[in-house]
This record gives structure tokens, C-alpha cells and sequence, in this order.
């Protein structure tokens, strides 16, 4: 049995210190202290202008078949008492199977786990998932709408760890949006699932993606072709196209003062949408070829469109004047415009909005039954049917173009003169 070395008391720990060697340099020693069977002072040389150098404790012991120095913190921050207290833990330790110092180790890897968890969902979603994302859309307005589905989640789970985030909490995102917001609920829901399941991926989260629908929401949510509603937006009849022109026109008083009523009337000619023409540029288009080049990605259309311009959309961009750089509509304070157009309508007496013209040109289209809709369709820039976007894929030239600048030269007459 080893020789107990005897308990020292306080004041003779406090003046033990590190020792010179031969050669006269000082090296650091280590005392035995008793009290626990191993258990060391090990103080060093002193460095820099300090005048004594560190002490740490250190319990001497063999675990298993190996020999360790068991680290139990330094001098004075752990008292004396303190220091046996817990070399005596690891000697209990030891004589249980386990190693101090690896079980130490272990405990550090899993702090350093959880830390490497501890990563907020809006934090994540900003700067790990919407830029990974985006980079499949070439449209602006899809990358929107990421950011507006993050916007739903980001009140209630966004300071969340994604370890913490729960099905109650995908309910309180999803229950208020579910039935009036419903196009945004579902964009929304699969945004929550497709961010926490890329997390489970990078081993973020243990537990089950709790956004999943089949099996998990889809039995807690209302059935979506039950509780949701189509909302049309307001638009006028055909018939009344001729009406809605000339009460637009009498709006140009004095001439070219008001650049929303110009973008207003290409955006009806054009089949447009209202952001094409607030947003739209002069470098797009081109009055010889009589056409607008879309660039890919800028608004709707992942891929580059060319919308044929008809003779009075011609007439309305020369009209403009010999100034044709940078943005071709602007509101009186030269900014981009917006609620303007939405509202016009309405502001001249018809109960409507301006997205509903869109509506009223596919009921025109509908009630003359001159061309396919397959035409209609890509005019309006709708390729969802599986017949348009074949027309498209098949023919992107010049027979395409034309068809389309028929169908909306017909239209022109109607809208401007009634036949």
C-alpha cells in the first residue's frame, strides 16, 4: 500500500511554490497535500512581472491500466476543501468504471453539439435557406414570396432553436391565414416543412419535421378544397371597355401630365401587370421591332418574354417624348408607381381593380371564340396548361409573335373603339 502523504493545512498550501533546478532555473513542482490519496499542488514559475507563478490542482491516479493526471482546477479559485471534495467524486468515479477525464470530454463534446444547435430559425432562414433557395428562381417575385412566407413564421418561431419548434407553434403560423390568406397559408406551410427539414439535414433537429402534412397537420388543419374560396378580382365587363377608355383619356388634362394614366393603358393593351409597367424599363423595349423584351427573372416569368406592342401602344410610347432611359412610368414625385394603378379604376367610376383587366381580356377572348386559347394563354403569360406551354416550347419565333400581335391588335379595336 503507498505511503499516505500527511494532510497539510491551510497556511502551508499557501506557501508552496514551484522549485530551481541544478542549473539554477526555476521548473515547476508539484506537492502532495494529503487529505485524498493523490492529490497534488502543482505550482509553476512565475512569468512576466508577476511575482508567484500559477497553482493548479491535479489528482494522480490509475484508471484501468493507465496512469492520469486528472485536472481539478487551479489554486486559490478552488479552496483547498473544495479540491478533496472533488478529487475524492473522481476517486468514487474511478472505482465505478468511469474515466474523469473522459467523461469530462464527452460533456465538453455535447455543450459543444448543443452549441453548434443553438441557431435560430430566422437566422437560418435568412441567411442559410432563402439565398440556397433563390438560387433556383430566376424571378424576383418568386424570391418574394419566400421572404414573405419567412415573414409569417418569423413572430412566433423565429428566436426558436429548431429543436424547440412544435406543431403548436406551425398551428399558430398556419390557423390565422388558413382560410383567408389560403394561397399564402399553403406557400407558408410548405416553407416551414422544406427550412426545418434542410436543418434536420444538417443535424439541427433530432425530432420529426413537425410541418409535415400527411399524417401531422393535414389531420389538424380544415380540408383546403373545403374551406377555401376563390376571390376573383373586381373587373369590368367587356362591353364596357369602350366607356372605361374615354372616361380614361379624359384624365390627360393638360396632355402627358400623368404618367399613370400612359402606364395604365399599355398595361390594358399589353395584357399586362401593373408591376411590369411600374417597374418596366426603357432599354426593354424596342419601337422598330414593335416589342417588349422582359428580361428573365425581372418579373413573373422565370424566362425572358417578348410581348408583341401594338399600333396605340407604339403611339403612347412615342408620345413619351425623345427622353427614353431608365424607367419608363413614374409617379408625380418620380417614383415608382403602385396603389395609383391599382385604384384608377375606381377613381373614374368603374368597380374595378387594376389586375382585374387581365379577367376582363379572357372573357373578350372567350365570348369571341376567334382564337385558341392556347394564344389567349400566352398572352397572358400563362403557361400552367400542359397544350400552352407545349405551343411555347415548340414555337418561341416569329409565327408565334404574330399570332399573338393578331389577337391583340383585335382586342385594341375593341377596347378603343368598340368593334
Amino acid at each position: 500500500m503507498p505511503r499516505q502523504a500527511p494532510e497539510l493545512s491551510e497556511v502551508s498550501i499557501r506557501r508552496l511554490t514551484h522549485k530551481i533546478d541544478k542549473n539554477g532555473n526555476p521548473v515547476k513542482d508539484a506537492h502532495a497535500v494529503g487529505g485524498v490519496s493523490g492529490l497534488y499542488l502543482q505550482c509553476f514559475p512565475p512569468s512576466g512581472n508577476n511575482k508567484r507563478g500559477s497553482r493548479q490542482w491535479i489528482l494522480r491516479a490509475t484508471v484501468g491500466t493507465r496512469r492520469r493526471e486528472i485536472g481539478v482546477g487551479s489554486y486559490p479559485s478552488v479552496p483547498t476543501k473544495k479540491a478533496r471534495e472533488l478529487a475524492r467524486e473522481a476517486r468514487e468515479k474511478i472505482k465505478k468504471g468511469v474515466d474523469p477525464i473522459a467523461e469530462k470530454a464527452e460533456a465538453k463534446a455535447k455543450l459543444k453539439a448543443l452549441q453548434s444547435k443553438d441557431i435560430r430559425f430566422e437566422r437560418y432562414a435568412r441567411e442559410v435557406y432563402i439565398p440556397f433557395k433563390s438560387k433556383e428562381f430566376k424571378s424576383a417575385v418568386s424570391i418574394r414570396k419566400l421572404h414573405n412566407c419567412g415573414n409569417q413564421c418569423y413572430p412566433i418561431i423565429g428566436k426558436l432553436n429548431f429543436e424547440d419548434i412544435t406543431v403548436d407553434h406551425c398551428l399558430q403560423i398556419l390557423e390565422p391565414i388558413w382560410e383567408t390568406k389560403h394561397e399564402l397559408a399553403l406557400q407558408t406551410r410548405r416553407f416551414l416543412e422544406a427550412v426545418i427539414a434542410r436543418a434536420i439535414v444538417q443535424g439541427l433537429r433530432e425530432k420529426p419535421n413537425p410541418a409535415l402534412w400527411v399524417n401531422n397537420l393535414k389531420i389538424l388543419l380544415p380540408d383546403p378544397k373545403k374551406v377555401h374560396t376563390v376571390k376573383h378580382h373586381p373587373r369590368i365587363e367587356p362591353s364596357e371597355l369602350p366607356a372605361f377608355w374615354a372616361a380614361l383619356w379624359k384624365l390627360d388634362n393638360p396632355r402627358r401630365s400623368r404618367d399613370d394614366i400612359y402606364a395604365f393603358a399599355v398595361m390594358v393593351l399589353t395584357i399586362g401587370r401593373k408591376e411590369e409597367v411600374a417597374r418596366g424599363d426603357w432599354q426593354e423595349i424596342d419601337l422598330e421591332k414593335k416589342i417588349w423584351v422582359q428580361p428573365a427573372g425581372k418579373y413573373k416569368s422565370e424566362n425572358e418574354w417578348t410581348v408583341p406592342l401594338t399600333p396605340t401602344v407604339v403611339r403612347l410610347f412615342e408620345a413619351m417624348g425623345p427622353k427614353r432611359k431608365g424607367r419608363i412610368f413614374s409617379s408625380i414625385q418620380g417614383e415608382e408607381l403602385g396603389n395609383q394603378l391599382t385604384e384608377l379604376p375606381r377613381s373614374i367610376g368603374f368597380d374595378a381593380v387594376a389586375h382585374g383587366f387581365r379577367a376582363t381580356f379572357s372573357r373578350w377572348a372567350k365570348d369571341e371564340q376567334k382564337y385558341s386559347v392556347e394564344v389567349k394563354d400566352l398572352c397572358m403569360k400563362h403557361l400552367e396548361q400542359s397544350s400552352t406551354r407545349a405551343m411555347y416550347e415548340r414555337d418561341q419565333g416569329d409565327t408565334l409573335l404574330e399570332v399573338r400581335r393578331d389577337m391583340l391588335c383585335d382586342y385594341e379595336k375593341w377596347v378603343t373603339k368598340g368593334k
